[in-house]
């Protein structure tokens, strides 16, 4: 049985590519301040 679509795709790959250039351009440390910094200390 697969999986419900959310409808979601799009926003989800625009995050995605916007968080791969962040760590691509602050590095892997830098995303990861940012992010604790954003209470996302998950991701």
């Amino acid at each position: 049985m697969a999986p419900e679509k959310s409808g979601y795709y799009y926003p989800n790959k625009f995050a995605r590519i916007f968080i791969l250039a962040m760590e691509e351009i602050m590095g892997a440390n830098g995303l990861k301040a940012i992010l604790n910094l954003a209470g996302l200390k998950e991701y």
